[in-house]
């Protein structure tokens, strides 16, 4: 177990690891820097609340508009809470006090009465004057022949023998002096020793007997008694029960005291409002509870900024944000420069904000139209449009979540919204990339409304929106289309202008064989442009199996050759009749000539305003790399004077290095298509044993 744990927690090191490798890959100055803060910026967008301060409507009044609960509240049922506190306090057990001293008084009465029985003359009226003085005590109407009867030997016995040893025990669990002291919902009582402080809990369940129901089972025992006479059970009837006494007191202090305690523990009832729900309607007249209903959740303004939902969406953002400098696979991608941060960072900024005003227009206009479709409406896939002219599939996927993201949580919307802001642009970009020009896209525009469309209905359905507001739904579907393709057109000169991309439009421009630089080529170099078809055709293969820029790899491949336009016969594929005017150079004369056309070819790009990429494949496409043929040329030439041979740094060409994979490929592509038009007698073992060759040095 613990073996497998350690190589869990290895595997984790080496993905982390393998992560900040490919984050640190990328360029992080400014560029970085402006992204995070458009990342934050838009975040805070997000969490502002942009809608009319809530009506507060009196009881009694007419509700003019609707009211609607913006957020999630808990609101105190003072109802509710104020039955459960009378439910408990009439269930609450009452506390009695066990009083010992009335049990003992009972017992010392019985006791002497007997004496005094016992001890009475047999002759005379002593019974009379006993019983008279009884009957005053106890407001009864005993007889001197009772009297008489109890102070017979079979009274006696049974009074000491059975029912004193009974009554204690009754009266030691404890007597109510009326069972009505207990309410109804009462199940239990709590009996508090008064001598000892004790308490214990006892259950309402016909133990618990009050003085008259102890009455009554007196009564019943003595009636059971057969050996007794009935003479004598009707003086014991007569006399006994009239001189019982409770042994249970209400404490009502401690009773109050306990119920108090016991409320004060109990917790409030709520009942929650939900974000979305309907206070109260326009027209209806409000009551009382949805007064305070208004009340409860208005009562504090909300703040236009929600910071701690600002920083959830930030932390969602950046995690979303992790996709521009990761790879499912692990490997390098093509490198984001801060320009390219730059652009992200603006196209997030710009849509957040936009999508601020319209949605602060839809809250202001909420009363005279119905803002529901504005969202669909907004064209978000007219900037994932604009990324896709630029970036490669994997970095404008990333894009259109997080624009998608940001502009669903500024309009308040669901995972409807966001599934048809996200799969709206999924369809623009595969329009983009398949076009060849900007007539392509306006084409396109008829397949990716009809998608919107769709899209549109499927969300009607949904939703289950009445049928008369269809036609709204077509209607912003094809305002969103509209919009989206306008963007695209209008602002994708700008992104070349300001930033200084060369767009897929452009590169489709640039391919056209009606470019001044490839007519020039294809009439003047016709072995030159050859050469740069093959690069180019290699090239663009190059880079669709590692994941390039393939338009970007064929364009530069056709334009990488253009500076050797300015002496087109010193390159090998131009030579005719076999005169190489190389042969009455000296080697270092002729690299320079070889050098100056990696020069010469750029400043024909910038001239030709090419773009920097393709401006900087030209610089880049020979590297630092040394022309083998004439280095060795030199070498001979020293060794025949006898000089030491030249340091081959002075036959590197300038550089620099490729910087991207698509320049990597241009420098692998025109090395092999040089190489390999010089064998003779090609065969497929002989070119890849070639291309091997050559890729290793």
């Amino acid at each position: 177990m613990k073996i497998k744990q350690r190589t869990a927690r290895m595997d984790m090191l080496d993905l982390l690891k393998e992560l900040r490798g490919m984050v640190l890959y990328h360029e992080h100055t400014w560029g970085t820097a402006l992204l995070t803060a458009a990342l934050l910026v838009t975040a805070v967008l997000c969490s502002l609340r942009l809608d009319k301060a809530p009506a507060v409507y009196m009881a009694g009044e007419i509700a003019a508009s609707d009211v609607i609960a913006d957020h999630d509240i808990m609101v105190q049922d003072d109802t509710a809470t104020k039955t459960r506190r009378d439910q408990l306090s009439a269930i609450q057990p009452v506390i009695f006090d066990l009083d010992h001293e009335s049990a003992v008084r009972v017992r010392e009465d019985i006791l002497l009465l007997l004496h005094s029985l016992n001890t009475a003359s047999v002759e005379g009226d002593a019974f009379e004057k006993l019983a008279a003085d009884f009957n005053s005590r106890h407001g009864t109407d005993v007889s001197s022949s009772g009297m008489r009867t109890l102070a017979g030997k079979e009274a006696q016995e049974y009074v000491f023998d059975t029912l004193l040893p009974w009554l204690d025990s009754r009266l030691a669990e404890g007597i109510l002096p009326d069972m009505r002291l207990l309410s109804a919902g009462q199940t239990a009582l709590i009996i508090r020793d008064a001598s000892t402080g004790n308490e214990s809990l006892r259950t309402i369940d016909g133990t618990i007997l009050d003085l008259r129901a102890l009455s009554v089972a007196l009564g019943q025992k003595i009636r059971e008694e057969g050996s007794l006479r009935r003479q004598t059970q009707s003086a014991l009837l007569e006399v006994l029960p009239v001189m019982l006494m409770p042994t249970l007191a209400v404490n009502q202090n401690a009773t109050a005291q306990r119920t108090s305690d016991v409320l004060r523990t109990l917790p409030p009832v709520y009942y929650r409002i939900q974000k979305g729900e309907v206070l109260v309607r326009a027209g209806d007249t409000v009551t009382f509870e949805q007064q305070l209903k208004m009340q409860a959740l208005f009562s504090k303004p909300a703040g236009i900024v929600n910071p701690v939902q600002a920083l959830g969406i930030f932390i969602m953002s950046m995690v979303l944000g992790l996709g521009f400098f990761t790879t499912p696979n692990m490997r390098k991608s093509t490198r984001l420069k801060n320009k390219d941060q730059c652009l992200v960072a603006v196209l997030i900024l710009l849509f957040g904000i936009a999508a601020v005003g319209v949605n602060y227009l839809g809250f202001q206009l909420s009363g005279t139209i119905d803002p529901g479709f504005l969202p669909y409406m907004f064209p978000v896939a007219g900037g994932v449009g604009l990324s896709v002219l630029v970036f490669s599939a994997r970095r404008f996927c990333v894009i259109s979540l997080l624009i998608a993201y940001f502009t669903t949580l500024i309009f308040h919307g669901g995972v409807l919204l966001f599934s048809f802001y996200f799969l709206s642009s999924m369809v623009i970009t595969w329009i983009v990339t398949k076009a060849h020009n900007r007539e392509d896209i306006s084409w396109g525009s008829l397949p990716f409304f009809l998608w919107n469309l769709m899209l549109e209905a499927c969300l009607a359905l949904h939703s289950q929106i009445p049928l008369a507001e269809i036609p709204y739904a077509a209607f912003s579907a094809f305002i969103y289309t509209f919009l989206s393709t306008l963007i695209l057109f209008a602002f994708s000169p700008l992104i070349e202008i300001a930033f200084g991309y060369t767009t897929r439009f452009r590169l489709m421009e640039l391919m056209s064989l009606d470019q001044p630089l490839l007519r020039d080529l294809q009439l003047k170099l016709p072995g030159t442009y050859h050469h740069s078809v093959v690069v180019s055709n290699l090239a663009e293969a190059g880079a669709k199996a590692i994941g390039a820029n393939s338009l970007l790899a064929k364009t530069a491949g056709l334009y990488h050759d253009i500076g050797k336009e300015m002496r087109p016969t010193y390159f090998t594929e131009n030579q005719e009749n076999g005169i190489n005017p190389h042969n009455s150079l000296a080697p270092s004369m002729s690299c320079l000539i070889l050098f100056a056309h990696v020069k010469q070819g750029a400043e024909l790009a910038q001239a030709n305003k090419l773009g920097s990429e393709i401006t900087d494949i030209i610089r880049q496409h020979h590297g630092t790399r040394a022309p083998g043929y004439f280095y060795k040329k030199a070498v001979e030439i020293a060794k025949e004077k006898g000089e030491n041979p030249p340091s081959i740094e002075a036959f590197r060409y300038p550089g620099p290095k490729p910087q991207t994979k698509e320049a990597a490929l241009i420098m692998l592509a025109d090395a092999v298509e040089a190489s390999c038009r010089s064998i003779k007698d090609a065969s497929p073992a002989r070119l890849t044993s070639n291309v091997q060759a050559i890729v290793r040095e």
